[in-house]
């Protein structure tokens, strides 16, 4: 009842769900009471194109997961750049530039949204923020990865480094501080940062320690592609940040 009378508004309604199955699923099922009501209905899944996202919000209800809700909206607030907020986005009207820039966009706005398993979606899903990024290759800062790599193989756990499983987190002692400054010594670059080159190799060694492959990711085509830890699908458009995708 309530995602119709707000579809009945003409704004569009996300009802957000945990996972693409479930989307489709209560769509589907209910799409012939909505229909009834005059409404039409649509889902949102990980495979679906731009144009088929767009499509699929224009509809008066549309089925989603908070994981794609949140990422086509961040790839919607790139998309603006510095058109954002409702005085860019009206000045940009006024300029003639708006169907240029709602071209751009899959959503067509944030109206209404109604949550299922909300214990779900607000907190056990919530605890991993969602960041989208676009391509900076730094050639230092990749060679950086792989001299960490070499370095984290050097290092003692229990001795230069303590692992905390139950909160995912990897810290390096006063001794492993040392040991690393003795070891990079004769590095250059960003190796003469002490907070910088523990910052890296500490990433190093949480990716050794913590993250296994066939379990939180596979290699596929040469690429690391994210599991999702609550689905167990891949996220191939998805990467840790802070360096942690990186080593």
């Amino acid at each position: 009842m309530p995602a119709t009378i707000a579809g009945w508004r003409g704004r569009g309604c996300h009802v957000v769900t945990v996972n693409d199955y479930l989307a489709q699923r209560d769509a589907e099922n209910m799409t012939g009471v909505y229909r009834f009501c005059g409404l039409n209905v649509a889902h949102i899944d990980q495979a679906m194109k731009p144009d088929d996202r767009k499509q699929a919000y224009a509809a008066d209800i549309t089925y989603c997961t908070n994981k794609e809700v949140t990422a086509d909206f961040l790839r919607d607030c790139m998309a603006l750049g510095t058109v954002q907020g409702a005085g860019a986005v009206i000045l940009a009207k006024l300029a003639g530039k708006g169907d240029q820039l709602s071209s751009r966009l899959v959503q067509r706005g944030l109206g209404y949204a109604l949550i299922d398993e909300a214990d779900s979606v607000l907190i056990d899903e919530a605890v991993t923020p969602l960041i989208i990024s676009g391509p900076g290759p730094n050639s230092e800062q990749l060679e950086a990865f792989t001299q960490a790599a070499v370095l984290a193989e050097g290092l003692t756990r229990g001795v230069d480094y303590g692992v905390n499983r139950r909160f995912q987190e990897v810290e390096l002692t006063p001794d492993g501080r040392e040991h690393l400054a003795e070891l990079t010594a004769d590095f250059g670059g960003l190796w003469h940062i002490g907070r910088r080159r523990e910052e890296v190799v500490t990433k190093a060694l949480t990716a050794k320690e913590l993250y296994q492959a066939g379990r939180q990711y596979i290699i596929d085509d040469g690429k690391i592609v994210i599991v999702d830890d609550f689905t167990g699908r891949l996220m191939p458009d998805r990467s840790w940040r802070d360096g942690l995708h990186q080593a």
